[in-house]
């Protein structure tokens, strides 16, 4: 078992680009990545993390999951990250 993931179909456009890479060790709960800065507007990212967490969900939901669960899970726990590392910023 290889501990990287196939490209997706996408990554076969001349046009795509691999953006972000994200590598996440358990039991310790550490997430680190790399990233490409050539997404220009913050809004980009937005879709992107929407695509991120469409599909964790339907991986969720597969496992027996709701939607409602998965996305309560992902969402508190992406809000206490913020928080902790942006304390200033206010996220609803």
């Amino acid at each position: 078992m290889t501990n990287t993931l196939d490209p997706p179909p996408i990554a076969a456009n001349a046009d795509a680009i691999e953006v972000v890479r994200v590598w996440y060790q358990q039991p310790r709960e550490g997430a680190e990545l790399t990233f490409r800065p050539d997404v220009k507007h913050p809004r980009a990212w937005g879709l992107i993390l929407a695509e991120i967490t469409r599909q964790l969900v339907k991986s969720y939901v597969e496992q027996g999951k709701t939607e409602a669960e998965a996305i309560d899970a992902i969402h508190a726990r992406y809000n206490q990250e913020i928080k902790k590392h942006f304390p200033t910023v206010f996220l609803s």
